[in-house]
């Protein structure tokens, strides 16, 4: 990265410190938390029920990971900065587990629980004992919090030290991250859109058409199953079909036409245009 690419990330990290921690952030974290440790089911036999009982009691009683995140964080009064260097310490521990290392389903949320602490213990002058951490996270006791602190400074080898160029990296990952989950939204918004042109709708609602004669009613049977057919998605322009009824209304079907804009399909509705113009007394 260049100086100038530098200089706007370190701008960009120190305006996300004075805001409050957002929900995408939180998930990007819980997100590299699961990709941390390969996962595998836990395939205890018969002679270890009793660690396999134990195992499942706590799995079960855990939320899920970005809520997990979420109720941690929270409690705690994470600051961004932090996470960021949460984030540092869930990359190198990535990259310093063994190919062939498996995890169990709860690794993901121990991981997470032990980069932070350390995280906090590292960047922060003045931060939470484990006693406090414990109440924290809830769902895993004293005992388990020291162990899982000290499970993870033996596999970094007790290198905490975190870079400027650590911190730049990881900052860079959470952006390319945030933009392409908004991609997809994106993306999603425009597919869901898109099908709503092509799906056979049923009109529903009564349509009330002036004749010659008198005012006639048609009911859900006159009106028949259509299609509407409006490839660009971009533009929101009305779309005009005629109504196919039944040959005893064949006369009035014809002059009847229904519109159907990009903001009518939000709102699932029709909107009816009579072909005759309008009568007056």
């Amino acid at each position: 990265m260049t100086s100038d690419t530098d200089a706007v990330l370190l701008k960009g990290i120190e305006d996300m410190n004075r805001q409050p921690i957002t929900k995408g952030l939180l998930f990007y974290v819980a997100n590299q938390a699961l990709s941390a440790i390969p996962q595998c089911q836990v395939a205890l036999d018969d002679d270890n029920a009793a660690e396999k009982s134990k195992f499942y009691k706590i799995y079960d009683e855990l939320p899920s990971l970005p809520d997990f995140v979420d109720l941690v964080v929270k409690r705690a009064k994470t600051t961004p900065g932090t996470l960021l260097g949460t984030l540092v310490l869930l990359d190198n521990t990535s990259k310093m587990l063994p190919s062939t290392a498996r995890g169990r389903p709860c690794s993901p949320y121990r991981v997470f629980l032990a980069s932070l602490i350390l995280a906090s213990k590292t960047l922060n002058d003045v931060c939470p004992k484990n006693l406090s951490w414990a109440r924290y996270a809830r769902y895993f006791c004293l005992t388990d919090i020291n162990l899982m602190e000290k499970q993870l400074l033996i596999l970094l080898q007790y290198r905490t030290l975190m870079k400027l160029n650590d911190i730049i990296r990881v900052y860079n990952g959470f952006l390319l991250f945030d933009m392409n989950q908004m991609l997809q939204q994106v993306e999603y918004s425009v597919n869901i859109t898109t099908s709503s042109y092509y799906k056979t709708c049923q009109q529903q609602a009564f349509i009330t058409q002036a004749t010659d004669q008198r005012d006639t009613m048609l009911s859900d049977n006159h009106i028949a199953s259509y299609v509407v057919v409006y490839p660009d998605t971009t533009k929101n322009e009305s779309i005009e079909t005629i109504s196919e009824a039944t040959s005893s209304s064949s006369s009035i079907s014809s002059n009847l036409r229904f519109t159907y804009s990009a903001e009518a399909l939000v709102n699932n509705t029709l909107e009816y245009e009579s072909a005759f113009p309008a009568r007056t007394e």
